[in-house]
């Protein structure tokens, strides 16, 4: 894999769950050199990628008062990171789950739990 193509890359996550967030953190800190911020609640998390401008958002679907479909609802209508592309996270990873989070305008999906293989085949397939 080719970690020099990350090292200026940025991903943001919007995770309600410490244990989920903290998971995610680990994995890229460990397995890639893309840089990493976060936040658990979705409004603050909307603020910060337009400050931060990510290459890759990562939003959890089942968020706490704005669901992942909404964050990304908002992401899109105001124009905000439209380059970045933006991943569905999520345990509900049924056909009929994944084809909805097509359907909503996701660039990609990661179930949970996360295969460590996948998240970093398809965070490098994202940026190239």
């Amino acid at each position: 894999m080719d970690q020099h193509k990350q090292t200026d890359k940025l991903i943001y996550y919007i995770e309600d769950n410490p244990a989920n967030l903290r998971l995610m953190e680990q994995l890229i800190n460990r397995w890639t050199s893309f840089k990493f911020l976060s936040a658990s609640e979705p409004v603050a998390g909307i603020e910060e990628i337009k400050q931060h401008s990510p290459d890759i958002i990562l939003l959890d679907i089942n968020l706490p008062n704005i669901s992942g479909y909404e964050v990304l609802q908002h992401l899109r209508e105001n124009n905000i990171c439209p380059d970045a592309p933006v991943f569905a996270v999520t345990a509900n990873a049924m056909e009929t789950d994944t084809q909805k989070i097509k359907d909503a305008g996701f660039d990609e999906y990661i179930s949970k739990p996360v295969d460590i293989e996948t998240l970093i085949e398809k965070l490098n397939n994202a940026i190239e």
